[in-house]
């Protein structure tokens, strides 16, 4: 994007990002056609100057893109890892601090974008992030980033072909992004504006260290309710106060 800015919410519940809890899991929101800003929002001073204590989080990425060749190099080259539960729960553990787009590629699909867009739709049906959260001690850190949607859109809308090929492939084709000049396939030259949330503090696993159904459902709720938020106080002020927030959950 042509710039950025970052401001905290004082929004959500929990321990502050300064203190008392030990590992995070920021949540990108929202995917767009390729969400390359997850990788070096946390390296502006904006972020380090808000969040002194807090280690820059590892970029956890769909594991399908670790399989094409040259877009692997890129985001391998960008420091960012494989989503998968394995690297997801070592870096974690290591570095103390993750981000990720929780919508996944099914958000991908619902993409529409462009400046002609004025519907911001994300899929919270992905829980994962959740049970890990609860399971190992980590709050969770909504991110909305206004203009990640304007940035790029695919050219070639197809949905019903997009959302059988997710299925089974696991990555939505046809896929032809454009963005910079209306055509080309890298993002136009927006500002992007990233709102950080307050960290929502999650409950304790069972007894067997594993996260309740209930606690996993009540945790989701409480997250994209303060991420409804975060989008009503901010996107006015952030450039963009045509946008609607759609929240699908199948």
């Amino acid at each position: 994007g042509g710039g950025t800015g970052e401001r905290e919410s004082s929004a959500g519940t929990g321990t502050g990002l300064d203190g008392g809890a030990r590992r995070f899991i920021f949540g990108y929101h929202p995917h767009g056609m390729y969400p390359a800003a997850a990788c070096w929002f946390h390296l502006t001073p904006q972020f380090a100057a808000l969040f002194p204590s807090v280690p820059s989080p590892v970029t956890l990425g769909a594991s399908v893109i670790f399989c094409v060749p040259l877009l692997r190099d890129v985001v391998m080259w960008a420091g960012a890892r494989s989503v998968s539960r394995g690297v997801f729960l070592r870096s974690l553990r290591e570095r103390g601090a993750v981000v990720l787009c929780p919508g996944g590629q099914a958000e991908a699909v619902e993409h529409v974008g462009g400046d002609g867009d004025h519907e911001v739709t994300l899929c919270t049906k992905h829980r994962g992030f959740i049970r890990i959260a609860i399971e190992e001690g980590a709050s969770l850190v909504p991110v909305f980033v206004f203009g990640e949607s304007q940035a790029t859109r695919n050219l070639l809308k197809w949905k019903a072909a997009q959302r059988w090929t997710y299925k089974r492939f696991g990555f939505p084709m046809p896929f032809l992004p454009g963005g910079w000049k209306g055509f080309l396939p890298l993002p136009a030259p927006l500002p992007l504006s990233f709102v950080v949330g307050g960290p929502v503090a999650v409950p304790p696993p069972g007894p067997d260290g594993r996260a309740a159904e209930a606690d996993v459902e009540a945790v989701s709720r409480l997250y994209y309710r303060q991420i409804e938020g975060l989008f009503a106080r901010y996107k006015a002020s952030s450039g963009f106060p045509h946008l609607t927030l759609v929240l699908k959950h199948d």
